[in-house]
């Protein structure tokens, strides 16, 4: 592998350990305890604004882990290159679907049927991300 390989490869580690670790983060420590710490409404209002902060955030760590992993085909011709490039590319686009269902939830009261619907969509989506993710670093750990 050439040292141009190597670098996106670095980076496309180094950007899903971010990525990874924030969706863990936020999803595990920051939702559970705003719930426990805040009221029900307050905890609710703090994520809703946070959560557009939130995927952003996936989406710009994505983008770049996209990108490096494009160098890493383009410069080192990885054979598993490939299907980093597809777990990489379903997470991301996973990403921008539970933004854009973060949209739809704006308008919904939170008691309604189509509110928990989008909410259940975007949990999954967000749990698929982090799957794919493990399974891309298993992927580019195994030799």
């Amino acid at each position: 592998m050439t040292t141009n390989g190597r670098l996106g490869r670095l980076t496309w580690r180094l950007t899903v350990g971010i990525w990874l670790g924030g969706l863990v983060f936020f999803s595990l420590i920051v939702t559970q305890v705003a719930f426990r710490v805040l009221p029900g409404v307050t905890a609710a209002k703090f994520l809703a604004a946070i959560f557009p902060a939130y995927y952003t955030f996936e989406m710009w760590v994505g983008g770049i882990a996209l990108v490096s992993v494009l160098f890493v085909l383009i410069r080192a011709k990885m054979v598993r290159g490939w299907l980093l490039m597809v777990l990489t590319l379903a997470a991301w686009l996973l990403v921008i679907w539970a933004d854009h269902l973060l949209g739809l939830m704006q308008q919904p009261a939170t008691t309604t049927a189509v509110f928990h619907r989008f909410h259940q969509e975007s949990i999954m989506a967000d749990g698929l991300v982090g799957v794919l993710l493990v399974i891309g670093v298993i992927v580019d750990s195994w030799r």
